[in-house]
Parts: C-alpha cells; structure tokens; sequence
C-alpha cells in the first residue's frame, strides 16, 4: 500500500509539475523573413509588464504592442511610445515549448529600437500552438 502511496503522489507531482524548453528558430524558413531591419506600420507601445509567465523567463524585459489609441500602455508600465515609422531592429525568433499537465509553445521575436540614444530591448509576443509548429503569417498581427 505504501508504494502505491509513493507512486500515486510521484505521479501527481509529475502531471503538475512543469518544464519549458527554450529553441532558437531564427533560422527557421518560416521565421527568418522577420528577422532584420523593419518600420513600424503602426504607433506602437514599449511596455514593461510585472508579472510574466514562466515561459516568458529569459527574455527581454520589455514588451512591443500595438497602440489602439490610448495615450500609454494598457499593460504593466509605459517605458515609451513607438511612433509609425520608426525603424526597429529583430534580432532573433524563440520557440518556448511549455510541458506540465498540457503542452503549449509559444512564439516570440526578439529585437530592439534605438530613441534618443537609449536602447530598448523587447520581445513580441507572436502566439500560441500546440502542434510545435508557428503560428500561420495569417494569425499574427505584425506591427510592421
């Protein structure tokens, strides 16, 4: 009885327990077209938000979003405010596969802008699957 007790509670903590695997796919056919130098095709958003999931550990901490209209940032913190135009730098794509009581990968490029001589490091945040695969170009929403 006391090992089915141990295997019973190993189990449990295996299913709740979770990992995540960080890939590099900057070269990846799919990805790679997004890599480089690009312009803004909208006002967008540096924000730095506070709490950010486990699979987001590692990355930079600011996050680029599109503006809808507000004045700042609708999430976390305002750093500062990207005007359509403006020239941005990715630098890299991550595939963060999520393994716990169910499987997620999420997708993120990497890059930075350059404003009055500071730097901005910032990740975009492309989405999620569950078949290890990107997601299509027809669900994301680029800000270029």
């Amino acid at each position: 009885m006391r090992i089915m007790k141990t295997l019973l509670t190993v189990i449990i903590i295996s299913l709740l327990s979770a990992c995540t695997s960080v890939y590099d796919v900057t070269s990846s056919p799919v990805l790679e077209t997004e890599i480089g130098e690009k312009i803004l095709s909208v006002d967008a958003f540096i924000c730095k938000l506070d709490k950010r999931s486990s699979f987001a550990k590692g990355l930079p901490k600011y996050r680029i979003i599109k503006n809808y209209g507000f004045d700042k940032c609708p999430l976390g913190e305002h750093i500062t405010s990207l005007e359509k135009g403006t020239i941005i730098q990715i630098n890299s794509a991550s595939h963060r596969s999520h393994w716990g009581l169910f499987h997620s990968d999420h997708w993120y490029l990497i890059g930075s802008v350059q404003l009055n001589g500071k730097n901005y490091d910032f990740y975009n945040y492309l989405g999620l699957t569950t078949n290890g695969l990107p997601p299509e170009k027809t669900q994301i929403e680029l800000l270029w």
